[in-house]
């Protein structure tokens, strides 16, 4: 097997710390091995994975699967893929499509922004609608006949252009997935269709988790890759995400608005029997008043969430259905094939595939199947919304494709503790883990916090709440400089805003929604770094956790000073303490790994904003005093009040 030459695709002059981490990349590929790593935000994680990892797949015939939690995420990797891309022609080594980023159909389907419902619909239920679609318009292509109404004039457009003309943007030009987008959209063609068909060119595609973590898709594209799960190089970015993601993956939820809408469907398809004398709607029902009962029987007042003892749902249906555990099962079974017949109907008609007693009888099999051991029966109700989840305590659950890789390429910025990752993930005990120094100067970043402020849910009464409102509005009226102001919670970034916390400035106020669509994310953070490096100096309001905490670049005088109120703690709820309970079996770590960790590694993502390249010098402030629990991840000084933060604040910038 050929060997790879460290570093001669890398395609900037290495800093401190990144030969390190290409070195440790290429042993790991070379290897076979699955590397953890840790190296603080900025300091180049990307490229140093992506260069040796590119340069052993062109060399082997490889291929590299750089995932990313969030579309946003994305546009770093292909803006480092471009600068590899420039060094291998220099070294006219390479001529294929360097990489390749891709997205889902809500965002890449021209019919899905067109119709509100398919922006509802789940991956699957997009899937069908769309295989539906291309068949019939495929059907009138090769008739020659013009195409139909439920057809897609977007994929159709595929075939009136050449596709070489698309094949030959993408080499030449390495689009970002949105640029790709755009293109397409100009051409009046379907870029999801487009972007399917130019996958095998790349060398590197880079993609969200969920391509590689569920089965389905991850099988469609490894077939559309071309290669088989053992020729794949596996980067996993914000790997610190990673855990949570897998639970949530193979984790499912049943509300009391979807036993509503099943039994709907099951009254427009003649309401059939699903067990002798019983039909899918009584079953529905008695579904609905056994939510009810849980949630009334097991949420304790006060709180959201509660357990559901094993076997307590099921015997509740036994009871008013008259009937075994075995009869359930098979009622879900003709449950899913009822929904199934749903599914085809609707399809043939044009519509989206979903139906809902196929997800009933789905879930409660899920239910009924899961280990206590590795799974949380819960209930709960939140704004009155009721609902059932099994939640997955194991992420190693879904994370066992891994193992089938070539190598994976596990990083962050804030992964520590190393083995907790490892082991939560079922990554080999051989695995490497390495922690690398930041490259960047310590005294460029000065973090402060409080001594006395808190958002701590005992102590944060309205006077605390209003000092903490007090000193943030002081802040940013004080020192113009590009400003981030990071919350816990979108609620409580909605109460500061409600009060006129960051009215009166004359600086333009960004704010990013909770349920914000990509482009308008991009477009949001764009526009507060543009005020930055303008002068014309704004204030940018966001979540510690979120899309823009994690994964977003703002370096020089994009963000000078961040004010960071409270602390990102999960909330104490009967799921984190279920979580918190398996991690003490399993390690007799759970505090440190489900509640200590997680928040040092939100807060750590956070700061990290303000620091991306040698030049860049920033001020986090953190208004609560249990900041000074996470002393031993990050150098912080305490700064008492108003007077001795402003003091301080001004001496950094001189």
């Amino acid at each position: 097997m050929p060997a790879a030459q460290h570093g001669s695709i890398f395609p900037y002059s290495f800093r401190k710390s990144q030969k390190e981490i290409t070195e440790s990349v290429s042993k790991a590929v070379e290897r076979g091995a699955h590397l953890i790593f840790e190296a603080g935000t900025g300091t180049g994680k990307t490229v140093c994975a992506l260069a040796p990892s590119i340069e052993f797949a062109i060399l082997t015939g490889k291929k590299v699967l750089y995932l990313v939690r969030t579309n946003a995420q994305e546009q770093q990797v292909i803006l480092e893929s471009r600068k590899i891309k420039e060094r291998l022609d220099k070294k006219g080594s390479y001529e294929g499509a360097l990489a390749m980023a891709i997205q889902g159909r809500k965002n890449f389907c021209s019919l899905a922004k067109e119709d509100p419902e398919l922006l509802h619909g789940s991956p699957e239920d997009l899937s069908m609608f769309c295989s539906q679609r291309k068949k019939r318009t495929q059907e009138s292509l090769d008739i020659g006949k013009p195409i139909p109404e439920k057809g897609c004039r977007h994929y159709a457009r595929l075939y009136d252009l050449d596709k070489k003309e698309a094949s030959q943007f993408v080499r030449d030009n390495l689009p970002t997935a949105e640029e790709f987008g755009e293109w397409c959209a100009k051409k009046g063609m379907c870029a999801y269709e487009a972007t399917k068909f130019l996958i095998p060119e790349a060398t590197v595609v880079v993609a969200p988790y969920i391509y590689f973590f569920e089965p389905h898709l991850r099988a469609l594209l490894l077939e559309r890759m071309g290669i088989g799960i053992g020729d794949l190089i596996v980067i996993c970015d914000e790997a610190h995400n990673l855990p949570d993601y897998c639970r949530e993956m193979v984790s499912g939820e049943l509300t009391e608005n979807m036993l509503s809408l099943a039994e709907a469907e099951a009254r427009e398809v003649g309401d059939p029997d699903v067990k002798e004398s019983a039909t899918a709607t009584a079953f529905c029902q008695r579904a609905s008043v056994a939510l009810r009962q849980l949630c009334d029987d097991w949420i304790v007042e006060g709180s959201e969430d509660g357990v559901v003892p094993p076997g307590d749902f099921e015997a509740m249906l036994m009871s008013a259905m008259r009937c075994t555990s075995n009869d359930i099962k098979k009622i879900c079974t003709n449950l899913v094939a009822i929904g199934e017949s749903v599914r085809d109907k609707k399809r043939a008609m044009g519509r989206l595939p979903r139906s809902y007693l196929r997800h009933l009888g789905i879930f409660i099999m899920e239910w009924m199947n899961a280990e206590p051991s590795q799974w949380a029966h819960l209930v709960s109700v939140e704004t009155k919304k009721k609902t059932m989840e099994v939640y997955c305590l194991d992420p190693s659950i879904a994370a066992k494709p891994l193992h089938e890789c070539r190598s994976s390429i596990h990083m962050s910025g804030t992964l520590a503790p190393l083995e907790e990752y490892r082991d939560s993930m079922g990554l080999p005990k051989e695995s490497p883990l390495v922690s690398f120094e930041s490259p960047f100067p310590k005294q460029n970043r000065l973090v402060l916090y409080d001594p006395k402020l808190t958002t701590k849910y005992d102590e944060a009464d309205e006077e605390m709440v209003a000092e903490l409102e007090a000193r943030t509005s002081e802040i940013c009226r004080n020192f113009q400089r590009n400003t981030g102001v990071f919350f816990p919670s979108f609620a409580m970034m909605q109460k500061f805003i409600g009060h006129g916390v960051f009215d009166g400035f004359g600086r333009p106020l960004y704010v990013e929604k909770q349920s914000m669509a990509q482009k308008d994310l991009v477009d949001l953070v764009e526009s507060f770094r543009g005020a930055g490096i303008s002068g014309k100096q704004a204030v940018l309001c966001s979540v510690m956790g979120g899309r823009i905490s994690e994964g977003m670049d703002f370096p020089g005088e994009t963000l000078e000073l961040e004010v960071i109120i409270g602390l990102p703690y999960p909330r104490p709820t009967a799921r984190q303490k279920c979580l918190q309970n398996y991690y003490d079996i399993k390690f007799n770590k759970g505090f440190d790994y489900t509640v200590h960790a997680p928040t040092a590694r939100k807060l750590l993502q956070t700061i990290g904003r303000l620091i991306r390249t040698e030049t860049d010098r920033g001020v986090a402030l953190i208004l609560d005093k249990r900041a000074v629990n996470f002393r031993s991840y990050c150098d912080m000084k305490k700064s008492e009040g108003e007077a001795g933060q402003m003091k301080d604040i001004k001496t950094f910038f001189g």
